[in-house]
């Protein structure tokens, strides 16, 4: 048996559900060891200082050994293909589908 645990977001606050994610994940003492997220957004969404702390949280959390899986996004055709935030950072794996 494989053990799922399903984080709803609260309040439609990406950045503060984003935060109180977090903070649950770094308070339990043996986490799941693959994290899939499936939303992101564009990083300007979230203030710097709020994007500075998930970013060095998520950094924190992957130096345990916990393996972070978010949506790459999705842009339509025609438009500039780009890496939601934050799947765009260098200790998660994007993953995502588009077709064209």
């Amino acid at each position: 048996d494989i053990p799922l645990e399903v984080y709803n977001e609260e309040s439609l606050d990406f950045c503060t559900d984003l935060i109180k994610y977090l903070d649950g994940l770094a308070a339990q003492l043996q986490p799941g060891w693959v994290q899939a997220v499936s939303y992101g957004t564009y990083f300007y969404i979230c203030d710097k200082q709020t994007r500075k702390r998930v970013e060095e949280d998520l950094m924190k959390e992957s130096s345990r050994g916990i393996t972070f899986v978010f949506a790459s996004g999705a842009s339509a055709p025609g438009v500039k293909l780009t890496v939601d935030w934050p799947a765009q950072l260098d200790w998660v794996t994007a993953v995502g589908a588009t077709t064209f």
